[in-house]
């Protein structure tokens, strides 16, 4: 893998077995035969039914929407691949075709694709014609339940449709488990009609062949400049569709782009990690839901909008600049919470909440509240979403027993199978709850709240001392106890803390640095020790490396050895990320897992935000409090970051000297008294550089 600019680069070909692509509700895999093997959108259907497409990922015989040049009505070239950019929403690249140099492209937006075509050089005297082909009889996805009808020309309507025993029998079987808590029954929707079709910078003549290999032909006429196909889909009706192309068609260029470059710039003395650091926020971009504000898709290849996964590791958006969109998300998790069940834990594409998120998994939005505030310092938003916040976190610790409180744990999906019964006390749960208790108390500190203010701390401190209650005498927490009798479920996760904020440090003691060689892998880390009873119980998650669960292992190393540690982040991020890839999760059943990730070319949001976080605590060795910036004792001398936007300053933060701790902090060249807090009343220029003098 290369790297140009920053972003992933290849000199000839594809050199990725997959690379994912998304615009928000459109979604489309790329193979290393340079064809499209995949196309999906999330309309108003089923879970089941986003795919429209698909291909061989392999072989390139059956064609999906290929683009093609024809040279004088004749000669048939599919573009090839040369010094190809890679970005979160798409591809440029370039060839040269009988002597003719070409530019082409495909970009993504939020529900529709671009196949763009640019002659830098004119024609070269030839006739062309620029193509699609399709393998309309191999590619596209039918089944039982799902009828394609083609309305006129190049333009399509698929309807989704189950029958009424389909939905009885559903009913019947339930889909709740454990951890999945909901007051009814919600059902898929019965039926959905999702329109397609292709338009063009000019007339698209439309073919299509007869007999078994059916394929579809689009073609027009290339004369110089730029010529481009555009692939939509909808499902509000074929008109809808039909004007919304003609409106794209006009604004491809503002709609079908690689996403805004991020304000922020990282260097790490690493062109990989560069690399992610650059195209995080454009990959976060990527996922967003345009035409719902706040909404935001789990993953760039699946998944549709989930509340665990919006939420968590909020504090990354923050780093990249995109405080705003924590103020679209903390609108948007409250004005479609449920009035009994609260914030959802997944919803329907129809918009619909789904399944319902454990009460004290709802507490992360009292985290993301928090770091919207510190980022930003905006007391006017904050006292607006302070009250859902409060009234979250209340309902969490209703059902307490002293300063723990009831409830299944989140994680894993089967809690059961770590012998959870309906009746527990959640290490996981509680550490969620615990930080939220501390940053409300922090939160209404700054409004002046006093009473609020003291009664967070209180509860804070009832819940740090029993959570003690949850230590193993071999180290490491239990995973839950019974509610009835505080017995242990005897599991030692390596996601018992949730490390969401540096309150978490308040649940650790030194002793726990140990614990980093139970659960160190070859990549990440293990979920549960190998010589726990429960390992690979369920075949899956008790046997994998999850990232968005591994940021208090993570701690613990540092606090080990941070050199060591960083080592270590950098090769897991980078081993993955060199293949286009941020896990959802990765096996590591057998020592020598990693032979290739598990769902390569997946590029997860949680993922993504766990490691621009680690990234900036364990190689920056910066953290934020609503006090202002904190440095932490070690950091990579290389870590350096520009254009950082903190409540209205855009600041730099370099380093000098070794890795150890801070010898002396310097803003805009001048000494500061203090060597571990710069407080924000501090940052009031409109530019400031920090540097960071360590031992």
């Amino acid at each position: 893998m290369n790297w140009r600019n920053g972003h992933p680069f290849f000199k000839h070909g594809i050199g990725a077995d997959r690379v994912s692509f998304s615009g928000g509700r459109l979604a489309a895999d790329l193979a290393r035969h340079g064809g499209l093997t995949a196309i999906r959108y999330y309309g108003a259907q089923r879970f089941g039914d986003i795919g429209f497409f698909q291909a061989d990922p392999i072989s390139a015989w059956a064609l999906l929407f290929r683009p093609m040049m024809r040279f004088d009505g004749m000669r048939r070239y599919a573009l090839e691949f040369h010094d190809t950019s890679v970005y979160p929403t798409g591809y440029r690249s370039c060839c040269e075709l009988e002597g003719v140099p070409l530019e082409h492209e495909c970009f993504l937006a939020n529900d529709a694709l671009i196949f763009r075509l640019k002659l830098p050089a004119g024609t070269g005297g030839h006739t062309l014609e620029f193509e699609l082909i399709n393998t309309d009889r191999c590619t596209r996805t039918d089944k039982p339940t799902r009828y394609w009808e083609r309305l006129h020309g190049p333009h399509w309507q698929i309807t989704d449709r189950y029958s009424d025993e389909t939905l009885r029998r559903e009913k019947e079987a339930g889909y709740l488990t454990l951890a999945q808590r909901g007051d009814r029954y919600v059902p898929q929707v019965q039926s959905a009609v999702t329109e397609f079709g292709v338009a063009g910078g000019g007339p698209v003549r439309f073919r299509e062949t007869p007999h078994l290999f059916r394929k579809h032909y689009y073609a027009q006429d290339v004369e110089s400049g730029e010529c481009f196909f555009l692939l939509g889909f909808g499902h509000k009706g074929p008109q809808e569709l039909q004007q919304r192309l003609a409106e794209y068609c006009e604004r491809r260029a503002e709609l079908f782009a690689p996403p805004a470059e991020n304000t922020a710039r990282f260097h790490t003395g690493s062109r990989p990690l560069d690399s992610f650091l650059h195209e995080a926020g454009g990959i976060i971009d990527s996922l967003k839901v345009r035409d719902i504000p706040g909404g935001i898709r789990a993953a760039d290849s699946g998944y549709w909008i989930w509340g665990w996964d919006g939420m968590v590791h909020a504090d990354a958006h923050g780093w990249l600049n995109q405080s705003g969109f924590l103020a679209e998300m903390l609108r948007f998790y409250r004005d479609t919470a449920d009035p009994v069940n609260g914030i959802f834990h997944e919803m329907t594409i129809d918009g619909r909440p789904f399944l319902s998120m454990a009460p004290p998994a709802q507490c992360l939005y009292a985290v993301m509240l928090y770091y919207y505030y510190v980022f930003t310092g905006d007391r006017a938003l904050l006292r607006e979403y302070i009250v859902f916040a409060d009234k979250l976190v209340r309902r969490a610790g209703a059902d307490a027993i002293g300063g723990l409180i009831r409830g299944v744990s989140l994680y894993p999906d089967h809690p059961e199978d770590l012998e959870q019964d309906g009746n527990d006390l959640s290490v996981f749960n509680n550490s969620i709850y615990f930080q939220a208790l501390r940053t409300l108390e922090r939160l209404h500190g700054e409004l002046g709240d006093a009473d609020e203010c003291e009664e967070y701390r209180q509860l804070a401190e009832r819940t740090r001392r029993d959570f003690a209650k949850f230590r193993a005498p071999e180290g490491g927490f239990y995973d839950s106890l019974s509610a009835t009798n505080l017995s242990p479920r005897r599991h030692r996760p390596v996601y018992a803390i949730l490390y969401e904020t540096p309150f978490a440090d308040e649940l650790l003691t030194p002793a726990d640095a140990a614990l980093c060689g139970i659960f160190s892998t070859r990549q990440g880390c293990r979920i549960l020790p190998l010589d726990d009873s429960r390992w690979m119980y369920d075949s899956n998650q008790l046997g994998m490396y999850m990232p968005c669960t591994e940021l208090w292992f993570r701690e613990l190393h540092s606090k080990l050895d941070p050199a060591q540690a960083r080592r270590k982040l950098y090769a897991d991020v980078i081993w993955n990320w060199s293949r286009l890839t941020l896990p959802e999760a990765l096996t590591c059943e057998y020592e020598n897992h990693g032979l290739t990730p598990d769902n390569p070319g997946r590029k997860q949001l949680f993922t993504v935000k766990a490691w621009v976080g680690a990234l900036f605590r364990f190689a920056g060795g910066v953290e934020l409090s609503e006090r202002g910036l904190h440095f932490r004792d070690s950091a990579d001398p290389r870590f350096a970051v520009s254009g950082l936007a903190l409540r209205g300053s855009s600041v730099s933060i370099r380093q000098r000297g070794g890795s150890g701790p801070v010898l002396r902090l310097r803003l805009n060249g001048r000494l500061l008294p203090d060597t571990r807090l710069i407080p924000f009343e501090q940052l009031r220029t409109r530019c400031s550089t920090v540097t960071v003098e360590r031992a």
